[in-house]
């Protein structure tokens, strides 16, 4: 089973995802024998940097993808929408959903630019969330667990068949 690898940074909510293809490719059984790979030779074709803003960067990993909450203004203010990026090769070879594969220049972990451009369908959700309406994201395989609150002492939960 693949498995995305996620990397945040601290300060800012930069993310990196990394394809476990990545290490199949470029790496030796006897990897601690070779030399270091260049990140232009594996990184770009297997990674992905997402910025989300600071205050709503909920987010989550599961298999081959990839969850967050992004803000997003409407009629009611500022609301919140849930937000899926699914780097699995099949779903992005069939193109279920909106297939990404523009580049993306990020200094996540440098000064550095680097580019990112791993491949993904992202799928935003019709529905809309209050501000602060959110307080988790789980995710595996088969299904997302949000888990919402209204500002009483109740959680509501919302679960999502992949």
């Amino acid at each position: 089973m693949d498995r995305l690898i996620c990397v945040k940074t601290r300060f800012v909510p930069r993310f990196i995802v990394i394809s476990p293809r990545a290490f199949d490719a470029h790496m030796t059984p006897l990897f601690m024998d070779c030399d270091p790979v260049a990140w232009e030779i594996w990184g770009p074709t297997h990674c992905r940097s997402f910025v989300l803003e600071r205050r709503h960067h909920l987010f989550a990993v599961g298999g081959m993808r990839f969850a967050w909450s992004a803000a997003i203004s409407d009629t009611q203010g500022t609301s919140i929408q849930l937000h899926l990026a699914d780097f699995n090769p099949s779903a992005v070879a069939h193109g279920i959903g909106r297939v990404i594969h523009d580049p993306v220049m990020t200094s996540a972990f440098s000064n550095d630019a680097v580019t990112t451009s791993l491949p993904y369908v992202e799928v935003v959700s019709s529905q809309c969330y209050p501000l602060g309406c959110i307080s988790r994201i789980i995710l595996d395989e088969e299904r997302l667990l949000l888990f919402t609150s209204n500002g009483t002492n109740t959680v509501d939960l919302h679960m999502m068949d992949m």
